[in-house]
This record gives structure tokens, C-alpha cells and sequence, in this order.
């Protein structure tokens, strides 16, 4: 028996036509270090660090800081306020008024022309749940918090536990006035209370300014501290 000749193939066979191609897979590209998955994807990178979406109300603006993260960009440049500022030996910006530094409680050198200076972090506020707020600007704390009428546009929104129903939605703004730091009660219905180490407490009246003393706590609704401190990490 002699060998077949090779068939030549003049048309692609029908069952092979009627099949569909499988899609091109799909190319990941490199994930570029430290970028957010909107950056990988060639998109303008969104500022969520921080930051998530709260559920719509009438009195949020739909974003809230959460105490304890990473804070969005917009938040990371400087505010634009300036102060008189004078050094001590260590080198830390001090109000001129004080004779020691109130970072490291130096003697400052007497003499200097006082500075206007960016204004450097004020401390922090400590929560009651160990989490930390950097007073580089004014906060607003409560439950489901919001920038307050006539106050800064990008305060840090403290978002407190949803479960302290106790707590009001809006309850205690924070605020930055040159070296000063000053705390409202934003008419809560619970309150708010002053606690200073070796005094009786005091219960701030709603709206009224009050500057806060490094170590004084300010106990919401009496079951959540707040305390401010000088250490800003």
C-alpha cells in the first residue's frame, strides 16, 4: 500500500469558523510602590486615605476623618497661619509671652525680636479609645460630625463610637486661635465637663470659649474623655 499523499487545507474547516475567540486577557500592569489602586489604573487618585463616605444627612458634608489614620492631602498642607514665635536653645518656636519653651519647658533666652512663624502643631487630643488627633488644625467631634457654621473649612472630623447614643452628632468643636487652644461645647445634651488635675470639675456651658491647659480632659457626656497634651506624636 503506497502512502497517502498530504491533503492540503484550502478553507478552515466549519466547527473550527463557528467557534468564537477567547478574550485577549486582560493586562495587569506593575503596581507602582506606595500608589493607590485609582493611581495604578491611570486614574487621578482619590483622597481616601482617612477618609471614608458616611451615611448622607442634613447636618454632614458626606466625609469624615477617622481619628487614629493617615490623614488625605488636602489636609496635609499647611493651614497659612502665622505667629509671633521666639526660639529656645533647643531650637522649638515658643510664644513670646513665656519664659520657657513650651515643648521642652527650656528657660528662653530674653531679648529676641519675635518671629512670625508658620504655625507649628499645638498637641494632641487623646481619645478615650487610645486613638490620637494632631491639633495642627481644629477638630469637631461627635457622632456624626461636620464643619460648624463661620468656623474653618477643613477642621478634622472625629467620628465617635455610633453606639454612645449619649453622645451628640455634633458635640464638641476644638479650635486653634494663635498659640491658644479653645474648646465649645456645641450645645450637646448630654454636655460636656472640664476635668484639670487638683480642681473640681467644671460643666462648660454650651457655645461658651474655654482654653484648654496641657492635661486637662474634657469628658463628653461624662463616659468619654478627650484629653489634651503638649506631644503631638
Amino acid at each position: 500500500m503506497s502512502e497517502e499523499e498530504p491533503r492540503l487545507i484550502t478553507e478552515v474547516p466549519a466547527h473550527i469558523r463557528n467557534q468564537s475567540a477567547p478574550p485577549p486577557a486582560r493586562r495587569e500592569s506593575a503596581p507602582t510602590p506606595g500608589a493607590e489602586p485609582d493611581e495604578q489604573a491611570g486614574q487621578a487618585p482619590l483622597e481616601r486615605t482617612r477618609v471614608r463616605v458616611a451615611r448622607p444627612s442634613d447636618d454632614h458634608d458626606g466625609w469624615t476623618v477617622v481619628a487614629g489614620a493617615g490623614q488625605p492631602s488636602a489636609l496635609r498642607q499647611p493651614t497659612g497661619v502665622t505667629v509671633p514665635a521666639v526660639r529656645c536653645p533647643a531650637g522649638h518656636f515658643t510664644p513670646p509671652e513665656q519664659p520657657t519653651c513650651r515643648s521642652c519647658g527650656a528657660p528662653v533666652p530674653p531679648g529676641q525680636e519675635p518671629l512670625r512663624v508658620p504655625r507649628p502643631p499645638l498637641g494632641s487630643l487623646l481619645l478615650a479609645d487610645g486613638q490620637r488627633v494632631l491639633l495642627d488644625r481644629g477638630a469637631v467631634l461627635g457622632r456624626r460630625p461636620a464643619p460648624v457654621p463661620d468656623g474653618e473649612p477643613w477642621p478634622h472630623l472625629v467620628e465617635l463610637p455610633a453606639d454612645l447614643t449619649h453622645l451628640s452628632r455634633k458635640h464638641l468643636l476644638v479650635e486653634l486661635d494663635g498659640w491658644h487652644v479653645v474648646a465649645r461645647d456645641l450645645g450637646s445634651s448630654a454636655g460636656t465637663t472640664l476635668r484639670s488635675p487638683g480642681r473640681d470639675p467644671v460643666r462648660l456651658r454650651a457655645h461658651d470659649p474655654h482654653v484648654l491647659e496641657p492635661g486637662q480632659s474634657l469628658d463628653l457626656a461624662g463616659d468619654f474623655p478627650v484629653t489634651f497634651v503638649l506631644a503631638t506624636s
